[in-house]
């Protein structure tokens, strides 16, 4: 069978083929059609051999555990010192084959990753619990994930990538624990990065790459946060996260051709984000603990405070601008009004706690009716229903706000599932009149 990348080179010929008259446009679509099929059916058995290679290394790496466990304490040191390096050396034989042998086929790729990163953890806690060598976990936790780095991009594989993401995140998180700065996570994510470029520029619409993608936006989430919680004042870290948040969502929707694969991550974690946030900010108490334009010089001293306070903040807030800019001269309105959240924040930070409650109770009301709107008029019954839940979800937060007795609320409750559903079954019986 084809390779995907060879199938994708002749998706992209296709219209090449078609303009010189070499095929006619019913041959390009069947071609489309046939090799569609044998995509997803592909993608299917990778996926399948994807995870039996993982459980198969988990379970061959357990049972080496419990079997060492047994007598471990009553073997000579230089014994178990051998003992602790024979997974290591496995695992690169195992992966050395592998990348000779068997560079396409995804599931040894991936087990023998795992398998690898595993051994070498396991062969530096042996070591140092053998001879005693002492240090700090979150030391061990950093020289474990460096060392494993390097196999995602022998390997082109994702696991070992997402391993070392987990891994930085949970050392920056010790790290900032103990004192340390939380922009060292940000070099530890470039690092990964690297490796999500080479994946998507292989497989632009793979699943492998949309993990990859999701995994990476909320590790810059983390690392925001990790930089600027104790640097700002809360105002404007709020600011700096719809800008990231806006960024991702209005980014995504311009790579929805370019890069299918992290078109959809991109999409759902800014918009889930940017609701969340603003549902938030639809309580006054929460606009009383923020602080005014007033409080955005005062910065805890030192360099890496400036760097994270200052510069940080104004590159997302002049990047979201930038792309909710583009998105509004391109005429992308479904983009628009998730992409206008930073506006929609300096507008509250400006104004009065009550007033900017009502500010994103309206803001969060026009997302939804959008939605619903963009949804009728495109026949996206997906989107109208998402437009429908943001508005339902401005209801629920208000019911939660004010005073008002079970019965009451219980009854709306009822109310509004029950319209809910009816709008649902009226959509979904007009967009199937309307289908040809």
């Amino acid at each position: 069978m084809a390779s995907k990348r060879n199938i994708e080179w002749l998706r992209d010929e296709l219209p090449a083929l078609v303009e010189k008259g070499v095929l006619n446009a019913d041959a390009a679509d069947r071609l489309r059609e046939h090799y569609s099929e044998a995509t997803a059916s592909q993608e299917s058995r990778n996926w399948i051999g994807i995870v039996f290679s993982i459980l198969g290394a988990l379970l061959v790496g357990a049972g080496i555990i419990l079997l060492l466990a047994y007598n471990w304490t009553e073997l000579p040191r230089p014994l178990r010192a051998v003992i602790a390096f024979l997974p290591l050396l496995a695992g690169q034989l195992g992966a050395g084959r592998t990348i000779w042998t068997w560079r396409e086929e995804l599931g040894p790729r991936e087990g023998w990753g795992v398998f690898l990163a595993l051994s070498v953890g396991a062969c530096i806690a042996l070591i140092s619990q053998t001879y005693h060598l002492g240090g700090e976990f979150d030391t061990f936790l950093l020289v474990w994930m460096i060392l494993c780095l390097p196999l995602a991009h022998l390997l082109r594989a994702v696991m070992p990538a997402l391993l070392c993401l987990a891994g930085f995140a949970w050392w920056a998180i010790l790290w900032k624990g103990d004192g340390g700065s939380g922009l060292w996570l940000w070099l530890l994510l470039a690092a990964v990065l690297a490796h999500s470029i080479d994946v998507l520029t292989a497989d632009r619409a793979g699943q492998r790459a949309s993990v990859l993608v999701f995994a990476s936006c909320v590790v810059a989430l983390l690392a925001v946060w990790l930089t600027l919680v104790e640097s700002l004042r809360p105002g404007i870290w709020i600011l700096t996260y719809a800008a990231l948040l806006s960024l991702m969502y209005v980014g995504g929707g311009f790579l929805r051709d370019a890069s299918p694969a992290a078109h959809g991550p991109l999409r759902v974690i800014g918009a889930l984000g940017v609701i969340g946030l603003s549902a938030a900010l639809t309580f006054s108490p929460v606009w009383k603990e923020l602080g005014g334009w007033g409080d955005f010089h005062i910065l805890k001293s030192g360099e890496a405070g400036w760097i994270g306070a200052r510069v940080m903040p104004f590159g997302f807030v002049l990047g979201a601008l930038i792309a909710w800019a583009l998105a509004l001269g391109g005429r992308r309105r479904d983009l628009c009004w998730l992409g206008a959240a930073p506006l929609v924040v300096l507008a509250g930070l400006s104004a009065q706690p009550a007033v900017a409650s009502v500010l994103f109770n309206a803001y969060l009301f026009a997302v939804g009716l959008a939605g619903i709107l963009i949804g009728v008029k495109e026949r996206r019954l997906g989107r109208a229903n998402s437009g429908m839940i943001v508005v339902l979800l401005i209801a629920t937060t208000r019911f939660f706000d004010s005073d008002i007795g079970f019965i009451a609320k219980g009854t709306a409750f009822i109310v509004l599932g029950a319209a809910f559903l009816a709008a649902n079954i009226v959509l979904t019986r007009r967009f199937r009149r309307a289908a040809p």
